[in-house]
């Protein structure tokens, strides 16, 4: 017995909830009145020895002249020189003296290079941030001469960056970071857009989000979104402000500020002019951290808001309509808005289809009037189909026919596999297919398939598998191309292509409610920064500098708790890639015949869904990716389910030649054995881990979330083993596969 998740963000915990199998399972204390965590940038003192040599190297800042800017507080610029200030002050025990030239003493100069003879003209006061997004411009370099140390960016916000990447060095006592020998650091952004979606409601909810405040129960009327909090109530200042400095320290660019279903829950009346008005000192905070604004409105915003007949398109008024708001928007804006995000005819959506529109002259549409203010549309492909259509397909054949007719400044968001953020899934074929069309890559940050942030679950090594696969050019001589390239612009160098993830912060005050879960947001930025880092090294630098002053041991446990995360999880949950086994709350398992036709195909003699043959998803991608997984013996068998429908007594060549059935459960008891080791570990470490950027005791809070995880693991591996048991007849008795008659 096991306390089933709710559908919000909370843990729910009741009187009734029953104990963890490895220790009780309640969450320690009440809410408390401390500040929230800094995360990773929790400027806390380094040893005394690196202090002592940073020190002297970091005497003075040089800060380029920023004019009216820096006196509004509105530039990158003036951002870099603020964090590096408090910064250094923090983990030095030392301000350096702000000066305006350098001279004798060793400095740390910021310099803003300019990218074209009118910038040089120009000066920095009246440099604006890249758009369209340039990654050449927010590169930075970081020059260690024998004196100074000089931070160098074409542009404001590169500038910025480079900022947060001194400080990050530093913060991980690196020795490199006080050389003197002529060093050069250079590092430039591969995608354009790494966008950060909140999934927030303009009634204070978050759809999807598992980070809230910790209550005994849930209470809709006392949620809080993660920022943008409904008109009328207290907005957290400091709050709003360092999530802006938390996104923009691992290059994130843009945001959307509110629920991709945009016609619920408030969102609705999102274009108004009260909220428009509303959110522009929250769009001038993030711009000033070199974040671009998009907003995500309701599609019968003509009707809703505007009060018109109706919200069709083609009529003139309505087109007028959208013109003028997009012009109010732009207008109280400024430049830190660029663009809207539309999500359109699905799970209950409005869209260009109630009006007789096709998705692609939807898009088109809102381009036209964005390109009047410099803005761009993004639309989002993901979409359900009716009747027992494959959902794989459907997408596909949705918006395959966009090349070469979308406009120039639409981009298209198309999350990383065909279904739904599941464990595991192909990567979209629709990626493979699209030269000629701006792609956004989604990933979900959230954990809403991964356990609700109750369970230990790394992204990083999710995402960079996708980002690593070979999508297989149709134009020679690139034969090879990554879903990282694509991402990136792909051969066509495609504008306003890039990464985006769905947010998982809330309002707790670890910001993720899972501790750990905090490397999924550091994570999907430095891997939208650069997709080739392999995904070990991201941890292990999340690792070192949220918990800082910790021993090697526990950075190394914790390291390899981290990588093995998302394979456990993947054990004591679907296998094979099977896709949707969970129930309606996106959490609990028990409930695996309501997919048994839409999905996993499971019958007594046979399970998968059967993609392979001719007509098939698997013929959507380029030929040579289409080969290997319509071949039983090359589909690689963490995907053999997603594209063959096999017996159970298939034989997997990767698993110890283990059948289907046997791996199926093999697998889950695997599974539960490392859950219940990760709190092992854990508990390991005590007294070696370094929790000093948390508030209140994180030690307990991440101990009693390890427990929940490794009890509801059993319990998850329970429903799947009675489940095929019941099935098939066939169960593991003593390691071996027995049967009985049916």
């Amino acid at each position: 017995m096991f306390a089933k998740a709710s559908d919000n963000y909370e843990l729910n915990h009741s009187a009734s909830s029953a104990a963890c199998r490895l220790g009780p399972c309640r969450l320690h204390g009440e809410i408390s009145s401390q500040p929230h965590s800094q995360l990773w940038l929790s400027y806390r003192p380094v040893s005394a020895g690196y202090a002592v040599h940073a020190s002297a190297r970091f005497q003075e800042l040089v800060c380029p002249e920023t004019g009216d800017l820096a006196l509004a507080g509105v530039s990158p610029l003036w951002r870099a020189c603020e964090e590096l200030l408090a910064g250094l002050e923090g983990m030095l025990g030392r301000r350096p003296s702000r000066v305006n030239a350098t001279g004798t003493a060793p400095a740390l100069l910021l310099q803003l290079q300019p990218s074209s003879p009118d910038d040089a003209i120009s000066g920095a006061a009246e440099r604006s941030l890249a758009w369209p997004p340039s990654p050449a411009d927010e590169g930075y370099s970081i020059h260690l001469n024998t004196l100074h140390t000089v931070i160098s960016s074409r542009s404001p916000q590169g500038v910025l960056y480079g900022a947060f990447e001194l400080l990050r060095r530093l913060r991980r006592e690196d020795p490199g970071a006080l050389a003197g020998g002529g060093e050069v650091v250079r590092s430039a952004p591969s995608a354009p857009l790494r966008h950060w979606d909140l999934w927030d409601n303009l009634d204070g909810s978050v759809e999807r989000g598992y980070a809230g405040p910790w209550q005994h129960r849930f209470d809709v009327a006392a949620a809080r979104s993660s920022v943008v909090y409904p008109l009328g109530q207290q907005r957290d200042e400091q709050r709003a402000h360092d999530l802006a400095r938390l996104l923009a320290s691992v290059g994130i660019n843009g945001i959307g500020w509110s629920n991709v279903n945009a016609c619920d829950h408030g969102n609705q009346h999102l274009l108004s002019s009260r909220n428009i008005a509303s959110m522009r000192a929250l769009v001038a905070l993030f711009y000033s951290y070199g974040i671009h604004s998009f907003l995500t409105p309701c599609f019968d915003s003509p009707q809703i808001v505007g009060g018109l007949f109706t919200s069709n398109p083609q009529v003139p008024e309505v087109k007028a309509w959208w013109a003028k708001k997009i012009e109010e928007v732009a207008g109280a804006f400024g430049d830190a808005f660029r663009g809207l995000v539309f999500k359109g005819n699905t799970e209950g959506q409005p869209g260009p289809g109630s009006h007789g529109m096709s998705q692609l002259q939807g898009a088109n549409f809102f381009a036209e009037l964005l390109e009047e203010v410099g803005a761009i549309c993004i639309w989002r492909a993901f979409s359900h189909p009716e009747g027992g259509v494959d959902q794989a397909l459907y997408q596909f054949q949705r918006f395959e026919n966009w090349d070469g007719e979308a406009r120039w400044n639409v981009a298209l968001k198309i999350k990383n596999g065909p279904y739904d953020f599941q464990v595991r899934e192909p990567v979209h074929s629709l990626f493979g297919h699209l030269s000629n069309t701006s792609l956004i890559l989604e990933f979900q940050a959230a954990q809403e398939y991964f356990g609700h942030a109750k369970h230990l679950v790394a992204l990083p090594s999710q995402w960079s598998s996708y980002l690593g696969f070979d999508l297989s050019s149709r134009f020679p001589p690139y034969n090879v191309q990554t879903l990282a390239q694509v991402a990136s612009g792909g051969i066509g160098r495609m504008p306003f292509s890039g990464i985006a993830a769905v947010s998982n912060i809330g309002t707790s005050r670890n910001w993720t409610g899972h501790v750990f879960s905090a490397v999924n947001t550091y994570g999907f930025g430095r891997l939208a920064w650069t997709p080739t880092t392999p995904a070990a090294d991201i941890m292990r630098e999340w690792v070192e500098v949220t918990f800082p002053r910790s021993s090697s041991y526990a950075v190394s446990v914790l390291t390899r708790m981290l990588q093995r995360s998302w394979e456990v999880y993947e054990n004591y949950t679907s296998s094979l890639g099977w896709g949707f086994a969970c129930a309606a709350n996106h959490y609990d398992l028990d409930d695996m015949d309501r997919r048994r036709h839409t999905d996993h195909r499971a019958s007594a003699t046979h399970i998968g869904y059967p993609r392979n043959a001719g007509g098939g998803y698997a013929s959507t991608y380029n030929a040579k990716v289409a080969a290997r997984f319509q071949s039983i013996e090359q589909c690689p068998e963490e995907l053999l389910l997603s594209f063959h429908q096999v017996p159970y007594t298939h034989r997997l060549r990767t698993k110890n030649n283990s059948t289907v059935l046997e791996w199926i459960y093999r697998s889950h008891m695997s599974g539960v054995n490392a859950a219940e080791g990760f709190v092992t570990d854990w508990l390991a470490i005590e007294g070696h881990v370094d929790l000093g950027s948390y508030p209140g005791d994180a030690f307990v809070d991440i101990t009693t979330r390890l427990e929940i995880g490794a009890s509801d693991a059993a319990a998850f591996a329970k429903s799947i083993r009675e489940y095929f048991e019941t099935l098939t007849g066939c169960g593991l008795r003593d390691g071996r596969l027995q049967c009985h008659a049916q």
